[in-house]
């Protein structure tokens, strides 16, 4: 045990000192998070975090950024090493030294970036004046939507950090596995369940896919369920231009108030909406009824409380909504799969099986390094 101990603290000091001394490949890692916030605020715009389709962009732009900056990280650290570490498997080193020392280094590196893509947050609300929900799913309190995202983030890093050491592993030259990584990239995007529908075995092979419990896991905290596809306000303002054929339904009389005077022929707006005879006020009233049986939106525009009761019934806030309002909400909730549902627990879930796979990922890693322990022929397989 204190022969492991030794090594590990070894291992644990070179790696430190070779993430340090990686010169562009250290400044490209630091990057990632920078770009994706930058990017994620550029793209992010207005209806973030009100719309359903604003804060699924954004939170697919930010399950992207976790997954490409965790496989560029290690991509590359076993295979760089691989002539150095067959021999020093060969003189005795133990694997699992080498490999835990690397997973915690890893860990660090990962945290760190996941705490830059967080500044995403505030850099949307100082540009668009737009916030995430007011509570997180699981983690209450003033900040908790903030831990979840970033516990979130570390997950994504981390599990696709370990998926990197595993292709690390397996690759001969830095140069193979770092053209490998964009294919693996691809096939994580694919099967999120964002880019296209996934049924059947797709969607089976989609619960093996980081990706998917990823945006899982941020679709949950940004309360997705409870935003509209649509702007109420919007579609009530076209539904009202529309029945009350392109005029202004504000300043149109209704049948009711045509009982106490009679609009004079020459005046425009009399012209403009009574027709070329100079229809009087009781037609205008007539053709506005008419206008409102064909679309009951109209009818509703001329009455602000009956406009206003026509909308649907949203949150007060952005604060997480119970399973099955959804059903409630304009639009309908956003879900990948049949079984798919937003609620406490299922973050919960997200987070077991992202943990799980990080986990599952260094072991594969560590097995895959005991064979260089057994190359006669050191770094010439």
């Amino acid at each position: 045990m204190k022969m492991v101990l030794r090594q590990f603290a070894n291992c644990l000091d070179v790696a430190f000192k070779l993430l340090f001394r990686g010169g562009k490949s250290l400044v490209i890692m630091m990057m990632f998070p920078i770009a994706g916030v930058a990017i994620v605020i550029a793209v992010a715009g207005d209806n973030v975090f009100q719309l359903q389709t604003a804060t699924k962009s954004v939170a697919f732009l930010l399950m992207c950024t976790c997954i490409w900056g965790g496989l560029f990280n290690s991509v590359q650290v076993v295979v760089k090493q691989r002539t150095v570490l067959q021999a020093d498997l060969a003189a005795g080193l133990y694997p699992v030294a080498f490999t835990l020392a690397n997973a915690i280094v890893q860990f660090l590196l990962c945290a760190f970036q996941s705490a830059v893509l967080c500044l995403c947050f505030p850099g949307i609300a100082l540009v668009y004046d737009a916030r995430p929900p007011s509570g997180g799913a699981l983690i209450g309190g003033t900040g908790g939507v903030y831990w979840e995202y970033y516990i979130t983030f570390l997950l994504l890093f981390y599990a696709s950090d370990a998926l990197g050491m595993v292709v690390s592993t397996l690759m001969k030259n830095a140069e193979t596995a770092t053209s490998v990584t964009p294919y693996i990239l691809i096939v994580e995007l694919v099967f999120c369940g964002m880019l296209f529908e996934l049924k059947g075995v797709l969607n089976k092979i989609s619960y093996g896919m980081i990706s998917r419990w990823g945006m899982e896991a941020l679709g949950t905290t940004s309360d997705l369920n409870c935003l509209p596809l649509k702007d109420p306000s919007e579609q009530d303002g076209t539904s009202s231009s529309e029945g009350a054929g392109g005029t202004d339904a504000t300043v149109s009389p209704s049948p009711s108030a045509s009982d106490d005077t009679t609009m004079p022929a020459d005046d425009p707006s009399a012209s403009a909406t009574g027709g070329a005879d100079g229809a009087d006020s009781s037609a205008l009233g007539d053709a506005a009824g008419a206008s409102g049986t064909a679309n009951p939106d109209a009818a509703a525009s001329a009455d602000p409380s009956a406009l206003a009761a026509a909308k649907p019934k949203l949150p007060d806030d952005l604060s997480y909504c119970p399973a099955g309002m959804k059903d409630e909400m304009l639009g309908g909730g956003f879900k990948y799969s049949d079984d798919y549902l937003y609620n406490d627990w299922h973050i919960a879930k997200a987070w077991t099986i992202l943990g799980c796979s990080a986990l599952a990922l260094f072991v594969i890693a560590d097995l895959l390094v005991h064979r260089f322990k057994n190359t006669n022929n050191l770094g010439r397989e």
